[in-house]
């Protein structure tokens, strides 16, 4: 008995449809910058780089929930880039 896919019977909306091309080309052109798991220091998340304000993190490797404020995490990925050749490596 094959169940088939899930998604076979969902149809998206000409609207929808228009929307999400329209928002994939306005991050078209944004850099997507890496949020790094402080303690295991993997990648946790990805956000575009005109995000604001604070963002809930879950790891999931190590499964540690943190806040981060964006702002405050550009400024110190920019440090970081002046000092390394390598940005996102942060060990």
């Amino acid at each position: 008995m094959s169940r088939g896919n899930f998604f076979e019977g969902i149809q998206i909306s000409a609207e929808n449809l228009a929307k999400m091309k329209r928002y994939r080309e306005a991050v078209a052109g944004l850099e997507e910058v890496p949020i790094i798991c402080p303690r295991c220091k993997r990648v946790a998340d990805r956000v575009y780089a005109d995000a604001t304000g604070h963002k809930n993190i879950r790891c999931f490797y190590c499964k540690l929930e943190f806040v981060t404020s964006l702002p405050q995490f550009y400024s110190i990925r920019i440090r970081r880039m002046k000092k390394e050749k390598d940005p996102y490596r942060w060990w």
